[in-house]
């Protein structure tokens, strides 16, 4: 499935059961969702699309698209970023700038438990100037489920 909205510079990964996958693009192309093969039927469609959901928050954070960010954000929202400093909805949503790096993110499959859910990954940065040069995080993404709607309320990132 090709996420029509999604930045030429931007790659993505969906969960498998069977573990991490990496997403694939080049400039230009959208990217294409894990595409369907055996393991797509047996795939949770919630899981599915909170996977999505996380990788739209860190494409739409690096993209500044606070229109797209905010309604991602419970009221509650707290970000601890990789150098420690920790963030509410509103200092988030003030302090979006754009990125002008390459991303990718290897999702593992989300963790649900009622009306809470967690998402695990690995997100990649790397410069458009000097792709050798690159920087990673791993990430864990928390979301409740608000009125039949995933909100991400924290999201804790460590340098890898």
């Amino acid at each position: 499935m090709a996420d029509a909205n999604a930045s030429p510079g931007i790659q993505m990964a969906m969960p498998s059961p069977t573990g991490p996958q990496q997403g694939m693009n080049q400039p230009g192309v959208n990217p294409q969702a894990n595409p369907a093969g055996p393991d797509a039927a047996t795939m949770d469609p919630a899981a599915t699309s909170l996977s999505m959901i996380a990788m739209d928050y860190q494409s739409s954070l690096l993209q500044t698209d606070k229109a797209k960010v905010e309604p991602l954000l419970a009221d509650e929202y707290q970000r601890t970023r990789s150098d420690g400093t920790v963030v509410n909805k509103a200092q988030e949503l003030a302090s979006l700038k754009k990125v002008d790096d390459m991303f990718s993110m290897e999702a593992q499959p989300a963790q649900i438990k009622g009306d809470t859910a967690t998402v695990s990954g690995k997100i990649t940065l790397r410069s458009k100037d000097k792709p050798e040069q690159s920087r990673s995080v791993q990430t864990t993404i928390t979301f409740k489920k608000v009125k039949d709607k995933w909100l991400v309320v924290s999201s804790v990132e460590k340098k890898v």
